[in-house]
């Protein structure tokens, strides 16, 4: 089921890439990086991370027989926690609610490297907001630490 849903999501990742290079100019008419770029890099990225993904995920089901609802429970508390984080978004806001998912998420599926979480949710967070709100000025849900956004308009 995992190679299935691997290739699915290769599927629509290079959907998704050609889509957006079809529809969107990669540069603007001043020779400007353009509206397409990001979505570009997004979607290349996405198909070689899939493609990596659903190769590993073929030779892992050569080695091994698939036991049947093996992977039940990580599916269930993965839809969890996304639903948790869609919850708390709009509420604890952007840097806080990534940091919670991402803390949560670790904790869950990486059982044993307790700094290791911790100090990745807390860069993870932290270069999310940096990417969007600083550099690309995208605007994230603010939330509770909406005053402490003043600062960097």
């Amino acid at each position: 089921m995992r190679f299935v849903f691997s290739l699915v999501f290769l599927t629509f990742s290079l959907l998704y890439t050609g889509y957006g290079m079809y529809s969107l100019d990669l540069v603007d008419s001043l020779g400007r990086l353009g509206p397409g770029f990001f979505p570009t890099m997004v979607g290349a990225l996405l198909v070689i991370t899939t493609a990596i993904n659903g190769v590993g995920e073929y030779r892992q089901r050569q080695r091994e027989s698939a036991q049947p609802g093996a992977h039940g429970r990580d599916v269930a508390a993965t839809a969890g926690l996304i639903t948790l984080f869609l919850v708390l978004l709009p509420v604890l806001g952007s840097v806080l609610t990534i940091l919670v998912f991402t803390g949560v998420y670790l904790y869950r599926f990486n059982k044993g490297q307790v700094v290791f979480n911790a100090l990745y949710a807390v860069v993870f967070s932290v270069a999310i907001f940096a990417l969007f709100e600083i550099v690309l000025q995208a605007g994230l849900p603010r939330g509770v630490l909406a005053p402490l956004y003043q600062s960097f308009q």
